[in-house]
């Protein structure tokens, strides 16, 4: 598997683990922040399908190659 490293391969599995171990949660939110946040608490709004189709937002990642042994990340 050229291109993958353990790193990646372990990251996946871990990403892959939390995804489906909270899929069963009930409040997702009280339990990952061990009960101090709920979706209960004051200020906490469920988002209805048109307000999460509006939810804008991402996370970009590029490496770019200056030589043979140097990156920038």
């Amino acid at each position: 598997m050229k291109g993958f490293s353990m790193k990646k391969i372990f990251a996946l599995l871990a990403l892959t683990s939390l995804l489906t171990s909270s899929v069963f949660a009930e409040d997702f939110l009280a339990k990952l922040t061990k009960g101090a946040l709920s979706d209960t608490s004051p200020g906490v709004k469920e988002l209805s399908l048109e307000e999460m189709k509006q939810v804008k937002g991402g996370y970009i990642t590029y490496l770019k190659r200056l030589s043979d042994n140097e990156v920038i990340a």
